[in-house]
């Protein structure tokens, strides 16, 4: 996976917030890593974003 360094959409961190929140209420993170988690959620959004993206692209 790629780490770009420019900015995250809204929808972007709108959709890693409802991840981390179904996370915080299946309990599957701790409330320590709030921060970390939400960055990698973050980071995971774009990239699928991009995904969802290239594919759209390259469909006939």
């Amino acid at each position: 996976m790629k780490i770009l360094p420019s900015f995250y959409s809204t929808q972007h961190s709108f959709a890693a917030l409802k991840r981390l929140h179904k996370s915080i209420i299946r309990k599957k993170i701790n409330l320590g890593d709030l921060h970390r988690v939400y960055s990698a959620m973050l980071h995971l959004e774009r990239y699928n974003a991009r995904l969802d993206a290239d594919k759209r692209d390259n469909s006939y």
